[in-house]
């Protein structure tokens, strides 16, 4: 597991907003709550429906994470290609991935 905080637009470190990859997914993290799982075994990206839009910080984040606009991430919802996840069923998910 590799566990990186993100970077800024201007390159610096940002504090609490982190992305790791694992073997078959990347994860990204928001302070302490998972945001979005990536799982490319299942080819599946699950979104946190209480949180993947919380606050601006984590949308320009998340927004960073996947290379999208929000516009863009509202219609792959739309579409299911991202799946809205219950938080409790995200934590378990995460849980889960650590242990492939």
């Amino acid at each position: 597991m590799i566990i990186n905080n993100m970077k800024s637009n201007k390159g610096r470190t940002v504090p609490n907003q982190y992305v790791m990859r694992l073997n078959n997914c990347n994860v990204f993290q928001s302070y302490e709550t998972v945001i979005a799982i990536h799982d490319y075994k299942e080819n599946v990206v699950y979104l946190n429906e209480d949180y993947y839009d919380y606050s601006r910080t984590t949308a320009r984040y998340r927004n960073k994470f996947f290379d999208l606009t929000t516009k863009e991430i509202k219609e792959k919802i739309k579409e299911k290609q991202f799946l809205l996840t219950p938080h409790k069923e995200m934590e378990s998910r995460f849980k889960f991935v650590l242990t492939q």
